[in-house]
């Protein structure tokens, strides 16, 4: 130890940031509760704190699965969770407190250094570098405007911000109205409620910023996925020392081009984007060294995606079972009634979301798949990503079975959505099939970062008019990072937004608009359509059939069953009052300049 370090004992350092998670927990800091949980159940494994980038992303998922539970257990006993603030808080200190303890348990008395990284360790870990640039954005939801932020109020993100309401109403997830998986809406329900949420105007504000948070997370941990993946499998290939830094911070940059974030980002395909940092939390637990944790993780991860998105539960059920393989085959008595309790208990946990699938209400079909919908990631992008890590793998001299897994778990996935289009008889390219292409296609772009930086290792080290090909791969690479910075650096100046988050919170926030059933404005567009999905928050247990659309008679038809037919506009008020002459009591209210 040089002179000014100072060591304390690891177990010392989770006991403050327990205490700390109980406290921001109590006083309703749920995005600071949130992150503070996850470094928690990161360090309940027992590698000490230079292990725990490894340990988050299957330590999200943990903490998304409780709160699953948490929204289950409420519906099923008629307890009034995701409605109370006071319940919320409790059952969100409650969980720290467990998670403290049990991290308490596993750190021990090592000790942790305090002092600044020399230079050859951050070298080191500059495999993180993608990871940490995004956790550095997401300071834009947290701290700024909703202008920093506005992608969330467009694509599918507004219907989420509706299926939120209903479940705050509710009071739990319940299948019983609406089949639609909602495992992450469960997780930004109960922090939005305990801090202090509710369905109101102000209700609306926070619940986008919540929301955005949360999904800003969940990318924080795709990118980290990506690059332990490509870290681990990397180093299990036997690829050269410094490729496998070098795998990892090019993985991560990978998942952050634009046609495989910011597009899914910004068009609230929120599910996608779950199910492939739960795909990622697995494919990390295979390629570790094996422990009971490592089940726990895998086996929350295929409980949330059973209540995300069941289709792409095949690849993550491969992982599942070889993880449970080992724990049969390899482990003890008691490692073996272990492995069979987290089994079950994961199976009881994702049945509701299953059977939600089997038997919807409404009836939702196979052949739902057919419908169509915006797909913004070409056919080919995918494909090339699947080609390029099989075309690795065999080139590659040797292949361990942990990384034939993760090839397996995206193969399969990739596979699935084959078999989709063609039992539906629509494209490769159609809206679900692409989408399920989408999500095994990220979890393979671990192998385009490892062929991309063994390539510019092995030609760095060669001579003569071989070295030529360093051009290429090193210039292929620069490009990954510039266009994947450049991305996500302009996703605060509004590049990911279609319309502005200030605008629209302003219109949602004027005096009366919270009892609105139409929105008037001068001209049809995306702020029109968002402020127009956006008041029917206000009425929550609402069918979404029931939107509107910029048709007089179907605006007319909404005023007239409403209760206190109101309508809030941006144009005179008169002008209101003459376009819906169907609603002689029509209340108009004006937006605020």
């Amino acid at each position: 130890m040089t002179v000014g370090e100072r060591s304390v004992p690891l177990r010392h350092l989770v006991g403050a940031l327990g205490l700390v998670s109980v406290a921001v927990a109590a006083t309703g800091w749920s995005i600071a509760w949130l992150v503070t949980a996850v470094l928690l159940a990161g360090l309940c494994r027992r590698r000490g704190a230079r292990g725990l980038p490894a340990a988050l992303p299957g330590a999200f998922v943990v903490v998304t699965v409780s709160a699953l539970v948490a929204g289950l257990l409420a519906s099923a006993f008629g307890v009034n969770l995701l409605g109370s603030v006071a319940a919320s808080r409790a059952v969100l200190a409650l969980l720290s407190l467990a998670l403290g303890v049990l991290a308490w348990r596993a750190a021990g008395d090592d000790p942790v250094r305090l002092a600044l990284p020399s230079r050859a360790s951050v070298l080191r870990r500059g495999w993180l570098a993608p990871t940490l640039v995004t956790v550095a954005l997401g300071a834009a939801p947290v701290l700024g405007p909703a202008s920093r932020y506005g992608w969330i109020f467009a694509g599918d993100h507004l219907r989420l911000m509706l299926m939120a309401a209903d479940e705050w109403e509710a009071g739990g997830l319940t299948y019983a109205t609406n089949p639609y998986p909602r495992a992450i809406v469960t997780l930004q329900v109960l922090c939005w409620t305990a801090s202090g949420g509710r369905v109101d105007q102000a209700g609306l504000v926070s619940l986008s910023r919540v929301m955005a948070c949360v999904l800003w997370l969940v990318l924080v941990m795709v990118v980290l996925g990506a690059s332990l993946v490509a870290r681990s499998a990397a180093r299990a290939l036997d690829a050269p020392p410094r490729a496998a830094g070098l795998a990892g911070f090019l993985a991560g940059w990978l998942v952050l081009l634009p046609m495989f974030a910011a597009d899914y980002m910004a068009r609230g395909f929120e599910s996608s984007l779950v199910a492939v940092a739960c795909l990622l939390a697995i494919a990390v637990e295979v390629l570790r060294p094996w422990d009971r944790r490592s089940l726990v993780v895998a086996a929350s991860a295929l409980a949330v995606l059973s209540h995300t998105w069941q289709l792409v539960l095949p690849g993550a059920g491969v992982g599942y079972l070889v993880l449970l393989w080992g724990a049969v085959r390899g482990g003890s008595a008691r490692q073996r009634w272990s492995a069979g309790v987290v089994t079950v208990a994961g199976a009881i946990i994702a049945l509701p979301g299953v059977l939600a699938l089997l038997k919807p209400v409404g009836g939702v079909p196979v052949s739902h798949a057919a419908s169509g919908g915006d797909v913004p990631t070409p056919v080919l992008v995918p494909l090339a990503v699947v080609v390029a890590a099989v075309g690795y793998l065999a080139w590659s001299r040797r292949r361990p079975a942990p990384v034939v897994v993760v090839l397996l778990m995206g193969g399969v996935t990739v596979g699935l959505a084959f078999v989709l289009a063609r039992s539906v008889g629509v494209a490769i390219s159609s809206y679900y099939p692409n989408k399920i292409l989408w999500v095994g296609a990220d979890v393979l772009l671990a192998f385009v970062g490892i062929a991309l930086a063994v390539l510019l290792v092995r030609l760095d080290g060669v001579g003569g008019w071989r070295r030529v090909g360093l051009v290429p791969v090193g210039l292929a690479s620069a490009l990954v990072v510039v266009v994947a910075g450049l991305s996500m650096l302009s996703a605060p100046l509004g590049s990911w937004s279609t319309v502005d988050g200030d605008e629209v919170v302003h219109a949602l926030r004027s005096p009366g608009a919270g009892q609105a059933d139409v929105f008037l404005t001068q001209e049809p567009g995306p702020f029109e359509h968002t402020v127009q999905i956006m008041i029917r928050f206000f009425h929550a247990g609402s069918r979404y059939g029931d939107l509107p659309t910029g048709s007089v008679a179907e605006q007319c038809a909404v005023l007239t069953v409403s209760r206190t037919p109101t309508v809030l506009t941006t144009l005179d008020p008169q002008v209101a009052r003459d376009r819906f002459a169907c609603v002689p009591a029509v209340r108009v209210v004006q937006v605020t300049h």
